[in-house]
């Protein structure tokens, strides 16, 4: 079964990863988070490092009987209207605190994160951990005194995971990736022109896309093969339509498919832009429909709608054709999350995590007792995802 994710875009406020003690702090970061969730829990470990170093990166293998999941922004009800199905318990496979975002492949969670170490020096972590449960082992960190590694989106591809990264202290922005055993991190791609990633990555077949904002480009779709070769231009440009390099969070998410760039902003287009370049982005809808998270597959779009606080709605579009909604008034933060498989459409709203047929139906929810999920990963039987309050989860998909 094919399974499908959507990354959230925008950049990291920086002031909040590296240091807030207010957990009902809701500034807008995608990843913001200040306190771990309660709840019932049992030990708690630290990952294996498998690079090197030391780490005090929090960790853990116990299963705990609550969801949650995502950013902490305005407050909302419940998920809008539909039914319910038997829900299963929820079991919290890790322990970060910020957490950026996941993946799931073969039988592994991957997971990004700003948590800091327990001396303090270095900061942020790309890891795994069995979905079965067990510790978690940490892939790749930073190795020098007070650098961190912030790994935003993450792809896992082949046997490597990759990440979009904004480094502080040296080089601008990069793709990086490591063995998905562990091992050395490699550079895919960094520019000093480049100040800034102001989007999500996306893989179409074997090749990787972003945005960066580059001196005397604008806002630059890269690609390159993660078979090998050089990082190359698209297309770059300044125009409206485009992702903004200036920080602004008016950017939203970023997908390929079907020959074409698409991505969201917060103003209401859609945009298309042919991967073979030499074009405009295309507007595919008519705006003011306040779009977030994207994705596409077969023949269409599928993405949320962020209009007023209990008023969101779950969408599709085909390219030329009129948008569809398939689940209205759903409370759901800016920065929720979407995922896709061959049969359904997951999102997160407020209190839960919810679902509907691609071709449209009632929704029902999923996973109860969440709070404003982020990040989700699918496989064939559970739907992973992150916490308000920290956290990677997983819960069954649906019940027998």
């Amino acid at each position: 079964m094919r399974m499908f994710k959507s990354f959230t875009l925008g950049l990291v406020t920086w002031s909040a990863v590296l240091g807030c003690g207010d957990s009902s702090k809701a500034s807008g970061n995608v990843c913001e988070s200040c306190s771990a969730s309660g709840g019932a829990s049992g030990s708690s470990g630290a990952p294996a490092v498998s690079n090197g170093g030391s780490s005090g990166h929090a960790g853990g293998t116990e299963a705990v009987i609550v969801a949650g999941t995502g950013w902490a922004g305005e407050a909302g009800g419940a998920g809008g209207s539909g039914g319910s199905v038997e829900l299963g318990a929820p079991l919290r496979l890790a322990n970060p605190v910020l957490v950026s975002d996941i993946a799931v492949k073969d039988s592994y969670v991957y997971y990004s994160d700003f948590d800091t170490d327990s001396s303090g020096e270095t900061g942020g972590h790309v890891s795994r951990v069995p979905v079965s449960g067990g510790p978690p082992t940490v892939l790749a960190h930073a190795t020098a005194a007070g650098e961190p590694l912030y790994a935003e989106s993450i792809i896992v591809h082949g046997q490597y995971v990759y990440w979009t990264e904004i480094r502080l202290l040296r080089g601008g922005p990069r793709i990086g990736k490591v063995p998905i055993e562990g091992g050395d991190i490699v550079d895919v791609w960094t520019d000093s022109r480049c100040s800034e990633i102001p989007s999500a990555m996306a893989l179409d077949g074997d090749d990787l896309y972003w945005f960066a904002a580059c001196q005397g480009l604008g806002a630059a779709l890269w690609t390159v093969s993660t078979k090998g070769g050089q990082p190359r231009v698209v297309a770059s440009d300044l125009g409206v339509d485009w992702p903004k390099v200036d920080g602004l969070r008016n950017n939203r998410c970023f997908t390929v498919g079907n020959g074409q760039a698409f991505w969201t902003k917060l103003t209401g287009p859609v945009l298309s832009l042919p991967l073979s370049a030499g074009a405009q982005p295309t507007r595919l809808n008519g705006g003011g429909d306040a779009p977030s998270a994207i994705l596409y597959s077969g023949d269409r779009l599928f993405f949320l709608s962020i209009l007023y606080v209990g008023q969101g709605m779950v969408r599709s579009l085909v390219p030329g054709q009129d948008v569809v909604s398939l689940a209205e008034k759903q409370t759901f933060q800016k920065y929720t999350a979407l995922a896709l498989d061959d049969a359904s459409v997951y999102w997160g709203v407020v209190d839960s995590i919810r679902s509907v047929p691609r071709e449209g139906g009632d929704p029902v929810t999923v996973v109860s007792s969440a709070k404003n999920p982020q990040s989700f990963a699918l496989d064939d039987d559970a739907i992973y995802w992150t916490n308000d309050g920290g956290g990677v989860w997983r819960a069954p998909k649906r019940v027998p």
